[in-house]
C-alpha cells in the first residue's frame, strides 16, 4: 500500500527513491575487477629480515646485535643503544634504515673499546622498567635494599611511559598517567604512606601508587620532595618543604 502523495511517508519514499545507488552496486564498463585486495596496515603486515654478510668471531671491540623491533625507526634505536653502552652516537653502526611501520629484523654494531658489555635486555619496548645502582632505601625498586651494578626490571608487573629519579626515590607514570613511586619515604615524599623501612627509614621497595586517585600528565622527582602536572593542568607538589621546595 503506497503512502497517500504528499505525505511525510511519500516524501521519504521519494527520497529514497533518488538516493545515488552503492559503489559496489554500480555498472562496469569492462566487466569488473579481475582481482581484489585488502589494504594492510598494522606493523605485523610488514616483515623485514636483514641478511649480513659478517660472520661474528667472538673477538674484537665491536659487539654484534641482532634486534627485531617494531614502531621504531632506525635512528631512534642506534641512539638507544648508544646511550645504554655509555659510547657516543659514531660508535653505533648499521648497514641501512629499516622501516618504522613494520616488524623488522637488523644487525647492529657497538664499538666498546674496552668498555663493559652492559645489559641489552634494559632495551625491552614492552614498558618494563629497569633500573640499577645504589639501593639503600628501595630507590631501584625490585623489592630489596642490595645495590645492582646491572639493569634491574622493576617489580610488580607495570609497564611505564616514563621515570623519574633523585636522590632517594624514583617515580614512574604508566601510559594511562597514573603515578607509582618507591625508594624512601621521609616526609611523605612517595604521595602515599608505607609501612617498610629500609636501614631504619620509612620506604618502599617497590612502587606504591600516589594517592589522590589523579592522573598525570607530567611527574619530576627532585633530591626530596616530587611535583606533577595533573591532567587538567594544576600542579602538585609533595615532601618535606623545609626551603619551600612544595
Amino acid at each position: 500500500m503506497k503512502p497517500p502523495p504528499g505525505s511525510l511517508d511519500a516524501l521519504r519514499s521519494a527520497e529514497e527513491d533518488l538516493s545515488p545507488p552503492a559503489v559496489a552496486d554500480l555498472p562496469f564498463a569492462y566487466g569488473g575487477p579481475p582481482v581484489h585486495g585488502e589494504i594492510r596496515s598494522t606493523a605485523e603486515d610488514f616483515q623485514v629480515d636483514e641478511i649480513t654478510s659478517v660472520t661474528a668471531d667472538g673477538g674484537g671491540e665491536h659487539c654484534l646485535l641482532h634486534l627485531e623491533k617494531r614502531n621504531s625507526n632506525t635512528e631512534w634505536v642506534a641512539g638507544r643503544l648508544a646511550r645504554l653502552a655509555g659510547v657516543p652516537r659514531r660508535d653505533v653502526g648499521y648497514a641501512g634504515l629499516k622501516d618504522r611501520n613494520a616488524v623488522t629484523r637488523q644487525w647492529f654494531s657497538v664499538r666498546l673499546a674496552g668498555r663493559a658489555e652492559p645489559d641489552w635486555r634494559a632495551l625491552a619496548e614492552d614498558g618494563t622498567a629497569y633500573c640499577w645502582g645504589y639501593n639503600r632505601f628501595g630507590q631501584l625498586g625490585d623489592g630489596t635494599v642490595d645495590n645492582q651494578p646491572l639493569p634491574t626490571p622493576v617489580v610488580g608487573g607495570l609497564t611505564f611511559a616514563s621515570l623519574s629519579t633523585a636522590g632517594y626515590h624514583t617515580c614512574g607514570l604508566t601510559e594511562d598517567g597514573v603515578a607509582y613511586c618507591w625508594g624512601a619515604n621521609n616526609a611523605g615524599r612517595l604521595g602515599a604512606p608505607t609501612t617498610e623501612l629500609c636501614n631504619d627509614s620509612p620506604c618502599a621497595t617497590f612502587p606504591v601508587p600516589v594517592s589522590g586517585g589523579l592522573t598525570w600528565s607530567v611527574l619530576s622527582v627532585g633530591f626530596f620532595h616530587t611535583c606533577g602536572v595533573a591532567m587538567d593542568g594544576q600542579g602538585y607538589c609533595w615532601g618535606p618543604n623545609g626551603q619551600g621546595e612544595v
